[in-house]
């Protein structure tokens, strides 16, 4: 006689739920987490059925270092027991089998399932589709449906959600709004008990979003694409608190073929630098950082020069 699949309700799960959320990353491979993977394994034997004790055995594969042991499992253990009649255990258990794809760096095969989850309706009403959504999303470059699913945040997760404004914060530089950008930095600032911004404890903010953005989705550490944003959020951040106020208009000394060129920098109310040389018609420029602004007069210096040759 076959077993008949049990509700959620039928088993305690908790105990389970809580030997996870006890271990760290740092647990992978460990004794504690060999620990884990027997008791989940024991439970997975005697309750087959309950996608609860299951999810947690798919989450020991990863403890132990079994990625894609992990998605097989999933897979083909949790998923034929969802059905679409059920949209929001659907949308639950395809949104966690698109996370481990994600924290496997399968990037597309992540979005793959996303996009396919997109067409249910209920997914704006699923938190867990939601919150796994937008990292995903993320690391396929597809900013703006990041952005759409974003804003379904406040709704269902509260309006004050330090990951939103961090993924809003990669948006808006995306996008190239650095006023907004800095909004949802200021907006962060507040959030994490600072009262100000400054070169003192720029790194207290930028470990939080690094401490969230690992957490958010329960991996090892920032992907490159992460890594690479976050580099290029820091400089404007730095570039907004190390110049005062009475400096937003100074002077570079350019040297250029061993001539020497004065250039009028400003700094721009939404973010970067504007550039020109006075002495030269139309030799002007724009960069997020002095230094890119720098190496772009240089290659403006070069086209007028080379325009001037052509001209003589």
């Amino acid at each position: 006689m076959s077993k008949q699949p049990l509700k959620k309700e039928d088993v305690d799960s908790s105990f389970l739920s809580e030997q996870y959320l006890s271990l760290d990353k740092s647990d992978i491979g460990t004794f504690r987490a060999r620990r884990f993977f027997q008791i989940a394994e024991e439970y997975y034997n005697k309750y087959p059925d309950n996608i609860n004790i299951s999810y947690f055995f798919s989450c020991a594969f990863f403890m132990m270092n079994k990625n894609n042991e992990g998605i097989e499992f999933f897979k083909y253990r949790i998923l034929p027991l969802t059905s679409i009649n059920n949209p929001h255990e659907y949308l639950q258990q395809y949104s966690r089998l698109a996370t481990f794809l994600y924290i496997n760096k399968d990037y597309k095969e992540a979005l793959k399932v996303i996009e396919e989850l997109e067409k249910i309706p209920e997914k704006k009403s699923s938190p867990r589709f939601i919150v796994f959504s937008i990292p995903i999303y993320f690391e396929n470059k597809l900013y703006k449906k990041m952005f759409d699913n974003i804003q379904l945040f406040p709704t269902y997760l509260g309006l004050n959600d330090f990951a939103s404004k961090v993924y809003l914060s990669f948006y808006y530089y995306y996008i190239g709004d650095y006023k907004l950008l800095n909004e949802q930095i200021e907006s962060m600032v507040l959030m994490i008990g600072l009262n100000k911004l400054d070169n003192s404890n720029i790194n207290i903010l930028f470990e939080q979003i690094t401490k969230t953005l690992v957490q958010q989705i329960e991996k090892n550490g920032l992907s490159d694409l992460e890594n690479e944003f976050l580099d290029n959020i820091r400089k404007i951040v730095l570039m907004n608190i190390s110049y005062k106020q009475e400096e937003i208009s100074f002077t570079e000394n350019i040297l250029f073929h061993d001539n020497k060129y004065v250039m009028q920098v400003e700094r721009c109310e939404e973010g970067g630098f504007y550039g020109k040389i006075p002495s030269i018609d139309g030799c002007y420029t724009q960069a997020e950082t002095l230094e890119e602004l720098k190496d772009n007069i240089l290659e403006v210096l070069d086209l007028y020069i080379e325009d001037e040759l052509i001209k003589g």
